[in-house]
């Protein structure tokens, strides 16, 4: 069974939700965001994780 992946900052459900369905770790999606430039903080990442496809992280 997975271990769910739960928020580490009160805004953090969208980094959590998508490394959940990613299978990362909470740090590493917040850093793959960061690394895209969907994220200068959390809450602009909250805002834009919804544009950002699978294949973004995949490399497809």
């Amino acid at each position: 069974m997975l271990e769910p992946i739960i928020q580490e900052e009160t805004t953090g459900c969208g980094i959590a939700s998508a490394a959940n369905i990613l299978g990362k770790s909470y740090a590493e999606m917040k850093a793959i965001a960061n690394n895209m430039g969907k994220a200068t903080d959390v809450k602009a990442f909250e805002n834009n994780y919804e544009g950002m496809s699978y294949g973004s992280f995949n490399g497809s």
